[in-house]
């Protein structure tokens, strides 16, 4: 429609208390949780983009702008587009940002968005039907044919004929618009509906994998709870508990946090349980990957898995912190949204987190009952005694003193214990069930740096240089970078090589991790981790450490400096449980 931004303003009804940025902020979040671009870009940073393309405001505001509420920026420049906007919402008119840039959306949501509801939707928070101005507004963005000038339909609008002014009754007494296909939980959206660029949530359930590689066992991938060399055994009143926690009162949001110790058997149970409501219900379920890419949750259900969440506090805490105000305003959706936390930390230490009462979190506790009955510990090394030998390609092994072994100690019915020791007996029949739990997941990390040296020596030129970089990667989220060990190289972790020959060399040892649809390409990050907490003791040599250590560091701090406090607390706390 032929109108300019001055015009268009010159003639909207205008009083000094009117100020739009309050409707504008709410409606321009609803209008973004449906614009779904595939450019590259946020959608906020996109809505604001075409603004300026239309110059409807003269330039784009510099980068290092504060946001709306006059806080720096963290982030880049998705963070400064979302905080506008949020900060237009806000009820101290002071912090509510650029009053032209929400003037100019409104104008943009006129003239260029075809659905008119989002624009009425504004308009009528703003001003009363009565605005005669308004009225023709309203009429032009509904009833115009797009080629026809404001002031022509406006003329038309004028002309004091009975179906114009009904027509305007009929779309100002409209509904007004509905709940959003979507849910924002701080930075991560849910989307509930069809499209192929959303995220999809994984279960990470087990695929054909190499177990032997140039002939040696690949213990930590044994050892990961990913592989299921068992059946699901134990828990089942846990399990139960969290299936019917999650399909009770399907048209709420809900939070559960699945707490306990390391090797507890907490992301096990939660993995299988949504399995479950994925594979029987029609849910869309998994683990929560990159928190900036909108989710799909187009299912009979979401369900929501963040796995040791207390490695990225600032992320949940805007989740829970969304969660919260979303429950207690009551808002309700057309499907069960739950989000399922798995965490060594308990809701009292998550209630310090978020500085607030986490009684909107319920709760599935495992540090009280942590070790498995005998006959669930004795049928998950029974099915570790026929499936890893065949994966393998070995004999059966002799699991005739597994019984004895359990009983003697219950922290060797610890799910983890079960699994090492079972896994230790196939590699090392001659001293099966003769050792500790704490002894098992030592001897396993000596395994594991035999098979790292071979290829240290082979691919990198240096007996432990790989062991150093996969001692690292644990102090990660995800793993080192190719940044980082490209960094690492320049540090001259690895004598022999550095910077671009490294992370060349690393990349073909069977330790590297090709990019996916949710990861870049890294150094992988061995788990589970008390298992990793001591291959990381020893080839850190920690106890003695390098003086190169605190230069090292450096990098695999820089990746996530979030929860990088947390991965050494936490790292400590393992070697301390089981040196």
């Amino acid at each position: 429609m032929e109108i300019s931004f001055a015009e268009f303003i010159s003639k909207l009804p205008s009083d000094k208390n009117d100020d739009i940025r309050p409707a504008i902020g709410e409606i321009t979040l609803l209008y973004l949780s449906g614009l779904r671009e595939g450019d590259g870009e946020t959608r906020a940073q996109g809505l604001f983009q075409k603004v300026w393309n239309e110059n409807i405001v003269p330039k784009k505001p510099p980068a290092n702008r504060p946001t709306s509420d006059g806080r720096k920026r963290d982030g880049g420049d998705s963070d400064y587009y979302t905080n506008i906007i949020y900060g237009w919402g806000k009820a101290d008119a002071s912090k509510r940002g650029d009053k032209k840039l929400a003037w100019a959306v409104f104008y943009y949501f006129f003239r260029y968005v075809q659905d008119a509801s989002y624009f009425i939707e504004i308009a009528k928070r703003t001003w009363p039907e009565t605005s005669p101005t308004f009225q023709q507004f309203v009429y032009a963005k509904c009833c115009g044919d797009g080629v026809d000038s404001f002031e022509k339909i406006s003329a038309r609008f004028r002309a004091d004929e009975r179906v114009v002014r009904r027509e305007f009754t009929k779309i100002w007494k409209g509904e007004p618009l509905g709940a959003p296909s979507n849910i924002h939980l701080g930075p991560v959206t849910i989307v509930f509906s069809d499209d192929d660029n959303l995220a999809h949530l994984s279960l990470q359930e087990p695929t054909v994998q190499d177990y032997l590689t140039d002939g040696m066992p690949d213990v930590f991938k044994a050892l990961d709870w990913r592989s299921r060399l068992s059946g699901f055994h134990g828990r089942q009143e846990d399990i139960a508990r969290l299936k019917d926690w999650a399909l009770d009162d399907a048209s709420t949001l809900k939070v559960v946090l699945v707490s306990g110790p390391g090797g507890a058997g907490k992301t096990r149970l939660v993995a299988d349980a949504v399995a479950h409501l994925v594979h029987d219900r029609g849910w869309c379920g998994g683990f929560l990957g990159d928190a900036n890419r909108p989710i799909d949750g187009n299912g009979t259900g979401v369900a929501l898995i963040i796995d040791d969440p207390e490695e990225r506090t600032n992320l949940i805490s805007e989740i829970l912190k969304a969660a919260a105000f979303a429950l207690r305003n009551g808002e309700t959706f057309d499907r069960a949204v739950r989000v399922v936390l798995v965490s060594r930390e308990g809701r009292d230490s998550w209630s310090t987190i978020l500085n607030e009462p986490a009684t909107f979190i319920d709760e599935i506790r495992l540090d009280t009952h942590q070790h498995l009955a005998i006959e669930d510990a004795l049928a998950i090394a029974g099915d570790i005694a026929i499936e890893y030998p065949a994966r393998l390609n070995r004999a059966a092994s002799d699991f005739s003193g597994v019984e004895a072994w359990l009983q003697r100690d219950a922290v060797h019915r610890l799910p983890l214990n079960v699994v090492a020791a079972s896994v230790h007996a196939v590699l090392d029949p001659s001293r099966a069930f003769t050792l500790d739990g704490p002894q098992i997941l030592k001897t396993l990390a000596d395994w594991e740096l035999r098979r790292v040296r071979f290829y240290s020596e082979r691919n990198l030129g240096d007996r432990n240089a790989l062991e150093k970089l996969l001692g690292l990667s644990t102090l990660t989220r995800l793993g080192l970078t190719k940044q980082s060990v490209f960094d690492l190289g320049e540090s001259r972790i690895c004598p022999e090589k550095s910077g671009d020959s490294l992370l060349e060399a690393v990349q073909q040892t069977p330790y590297w991790r090709k990019s996916g649809p949710e990861n870049p390409s890294h150094l992988i990050k061995l788990e589970p981790d008390r298992a990793a907490a001591i291959f990381c003791l020893k080839a850190l040599r920690l106890d003695d450490p390098s003086p190169g250590l605190p230069r090292w560091l450096v990098p695999a701090a820089s990746q996530d400096v979030d929860g990088f406090g947390e991965r050494l607390n936490r790292l400590s706390f393992d070697i301390g449980h089981v040196d």
